[in-house]
C-alpha cells in the first residue's frame, strides 16, 4: 500500500484518496516535461542528473520513460530506480518492441506530467519535504520507496502497484474513460459496485457477505476505491497475486488471487481481455528488453 497520511498534511494539493496520488497545485513549474521516446530506438533507461535548480534541491536523479518522469533522491539506490523504470517501461511497452503500445497513453502521461517520486523510505521523503516549494506544481504525483521496491525475502514488489496507480490515473483512465474512468458511471465502477456488494460512497463499517473486494480504509474515497479495485482486477489477471502466501496477505481486501477466479467471478475481467483496449496482458518483472542500448 502507498503512504499518504502525512503527505496529505504536508502538501496543499489534491490527494486522490489512499492511493498516494497527488496533484501539484498552481501553474506548471518551469522544469521541462518528459519527452516522447524514439519509436525505433526504444526508451533510454539511463539514470540522469536533474538539472533544474528548483527540483535539484530535493531530487538529483531522473529517468524519463514513455512520457512518465521518475525523480529520485540522492540516497535512493540506483538499482531500485532502474527496477522502477523497467516496470514502467513494461507496463507501457508490454510486448517490449521498443515502442509504446498505446501512444495516446504516453501523450496523456506527458500532459498530466505524471511523476514517480522515489526515496529510501517514507520518512526520508517526509523529512525532505519537497511539497512546500513550487518544484512539483502541475505534476500528477505518486510515491514509491526503495525499501518496498523489488524487496528481498519473498516480499511483494510494491512497484507493481504504485506504478500501476500512476499510469492508471494519468493515462489509461483518460484514454479509456468509458471503461476505466475513475468515477461513478464508468464500466469499472459498475463492476466494483458488484464486487463490493453495493454502491458505497464512503467505506462501510462492514461489507455484505459475498463481497470479494472489501477494502476498509476509511480515508479511501470512492475514486480511491476504484483505483485500488482496478489494480486488483488487472494484476490478478496478470498473475501478480497468484500464490497461497500472497492470497493470505491480501484476503482482508481482495479474495480473487488467481486469474481463473477473476475470469469466473468478476466481469471487469472483460475490460482487460478486450483486444481493442491496448492494456498490458503480461506482468512486468523488472527485466525490460526493449531499451535503447545506447
Amino acid at each position: 500500500m502507498t503512504h499518504i497520511a502525512l503527505l496529505a498534511v504536508l502538501i496543499a494539493c489534491l490527494v486522490t484518496g489512499c492511493t498516494g496520488m497527488l496533484q501539484g497545485s498552481g501553474a506548471p513549474a518551469t522544469s521541462s516535461a518528459p519527452s516522447s521516446e524514439s519509436a525505433s530506438q526504444g526508451p533510454d533507461l539511463t539514470i540522469n542528473q536533474v538539472t533544474e535548480p528548483e527540483l535539484a534541491q530535493f531530487f538529483t536523479k531522473r529517468v524519463e520513460v514513455f512520457g512518465l518522469d521518475i525523480l529520485a533522491t540522492s540516497d535512493t539506490p540506483d538499482a531500485k530506480i532502474s527496477h522502477a523504470a523497467a516496470v514502467v517501461a513494461q507496463y507501457l511497452d508490454n510486448d517490449q518492441d521498443g515502442q509504446a503500445d498505446d501512444p495516446a497513453v504516453t501523450t496523456s502521461l506527458e500532459e498530466q506530467r505524471a511523476t514517480l517520486l522515489m526515496a529510501p523510505d517514507q520518512e526520508a521523503l517526509e523529512l525532505l519535504d519537497p511539497f512546500g516549494s513550487s518544484a512539483l506544481e502541475g505534476r500528477l504525483l505518486q510515491d514509491l520507496y526503495a525499501e518496498e521496491t523489488a524487496p528481498t525475502g519473498g516480499r511483494f514488489d510494491a512497484s507493481l502497484e504504485e506504478i500501476h496507480h500512476l499510469i492508471l490515473n494519468g493515462g489509461w483512465s483518460r484514454v479509456y474513460p468509458k471503461q476505466l474512468g475513475q468515477q461513478s458511471g464508468s464500466e469499472i465502477a459498475t463492476y466494483m459496485n458488484i464486487a463490493r456488494g453495493g454502491y458505497f460512497e464512503e467505506t462501510p463499517q462492514e461489507y455484505p457477505v459475498g463481497a470479494w473486494f472489501s477494502y476498509d480504509d476509511e480515508t479511501c474515497t470512492y475514486d480511491c476505491m476504484l483505483t485500488e479495485y482496478t489494480y486488483w482486477v488487472h494484476t490478478s489477471l496478470l498473475g501478480a497475486q497468484a500464490t497461497s502466501r500472497r492470497c493470505e496477505e491480501i484476503l482482508r481486501e481482495w479474495k480473487l488471487c488467481f486469474p481463473d477466479e477473476v475470469v469466473e467471478t468478476d466481469d471487469a475481467a472483460t475490460i482487460f481481455q478486450n483486444p481493442k483496449n491496448l492494456l498490458p496482458d503480461r506482468l512486468p518483472d523488472g527485466n525490460y528488453q526493449g531499451s535503447n542500448p545506447n
